[in-house]
C-alpha cells in the first residue's frame, strides 16, 4: 500500500505544476467566452478544447511515466504536451482577438491576417519552448 501511496505522489508531484490551475482557468475563460460570443464556431472551439484536453492527458501519461522511473521518456512527453497545450491556448487567444475583440471594435481585418498571426505565435511558443 505505501508503494501504491509512493506511486501516486510521485504522479500528482510531477503533473500538478504551480501554473495548471491558471492555464486551466484561462482556458475555461475562453472557451466560454467563445461559445457565448461565436456560437457559429462551436465545432472549431470543441476540436480546439478537444486538442487541449489530450494535450493534459499527454501531461498526466508523462507524470505516470516519470513515476515508473522512465524520466527521459517523461521529459520528452511532457515537452510535447506542454507544446501543444500551448499551440491550442495560442489558438483560443486567436479566435477571441480576431473573432469576437476586434469585430466588436468594429474593426475586421481580413481572415488571413489572423492565420499569420497565430502562426507567428506557434513559431514564437516553438521558439520559447527551446
Amino acid at each position: 500500500m505505501a508503494n501504491s501511496t509512493t506511486f501516486w505522489n510521485s504522479v500528482t508531484g510531477y503533473f500538478w505544476q504551480e501554473e495548471i490551475p491558471y492555464v486551466l482557468g484561462m482556458v475555461l475563460l475562453l472557451g466560454l467566452l467563445l461559445f457565448r460570443f461565436r456560437s457559429e464556431d462551436r465545432r472549431h472551439l470543441y476540436n480546439t478544447l478537444g486538442f487541449f484536453l489530450i494535450a493534459l492527458v499527454g501531461q498526466f501519461l508523462s507524470a505516470v511515466v516519470f513515476a515508473l522511473n522512465m524520466k527521459t521518456g517523461a521529459a520528452v512527453l511532457h515537452e510535447a504536451s506542454v507544446i501543444a497545450g500551448g499551440v491550442a491556448v495560442i489558438r483560443l487567444w486567436g479566435s477571441l482577438i480576431f473573432r469576437v475583440l476586434l469585430p466588436a471594435a468594429r474593426l475586421a481585418p481580413p481572415g488571413i491576417l489572423e492565420d499569420v498571426l497565430v502562426m507567428l505565435g506557434y513559431i514564437a511558443w516553438g521558439m520559447v519552448r527551446l
